[in-house]
């Protein structure tokens, strides 16, 4: 008799060889997945004239995949706008270098996999996967101190607002988007240096 306890040998042969397959699929899921984005990330080519950060052109893209990958393995994903209002009033030069000294305070301060990228002259969003709206909060707080204790050559210390969304399963790009931009309205009539979060 080849049963072991109440199951055959063959059961758990058979229960054994399926759970390695499901165990297969959902390592080539996740490396595929992985694939995918390193793909997508590398044809990112054009950026903006700021090292490292990425043109407006490409957003819209790249949170699509961040959010299908968000649903895919039930994971938190963030957006973080900041508005710099006072480099709306330099010349096209100074906004230039001001530019640069904020992308890379920015690029100092997020984690390996954050994206930053630039929307207009004066607006930065950041994508933060693997946040809440809880953590992405912490950070906002964290970065609001490390900006309001700058000094930049012909701007002084900025002034700005930020706003914070999450993005949830049931969202576009251009829907988390819309949010995203509301919510920093709502920062910038508070006053300056403010922080809003949404309430999704």
């Amino acid at each position: 008799d080849n049963t072991v306890g109440i199951y055959s040998s063959s059961f758990w042969t058979t229960y054994i060889t399926t759970n390695i397959i499901i165990f297969l699929l959902l390592t080539m899921s996740f490396f595929l997945s992985y694939i995918k984005e390193k793909i997508l990330i590398d044809e990112m080519e054009e950026k903006d004239e700021l090292e490292d950060v990425y043109d407006k052109t490409f957003l819209k893209t790249f949170l699509f995949h961040e959010i299908e990958r968000a649903k895919r393995y039930d994971r938190p994903i963030s957006l973080l706008a900041i508005d710099f209002l006072s480099i709306k009033d330099l010349d096209e030069e100074k906004k230039k270098e001001a530019l640069k000294s904020i992308s890379g305070i920015l690029k100092e301060n997020i984690r390996k996999v954050d994206f930053l990228f630039i929307l207009d002259d004066s607006l930065f969003v950041i994508v933060l996967p693997e946040t809440d709206i809880q953590e992405a909060g912490k950070f906002a707080e964290r970065l609001k101190e490390i900006l309001e204790h700058i000094y930049i050559e012909d701007l002084g210390k900025p002034s700005f607002n930020i706003g914070i969304t999450e993005v949830t399963f049931d969202d576009t790009p251009e829907k988390a988007l819309k949010r995203l931009k509301e919510v920093l309205y709502l920062a910038e009539e508070k006053g300056k240096n403010t922080i809003e979060m949404s309430a999704v």
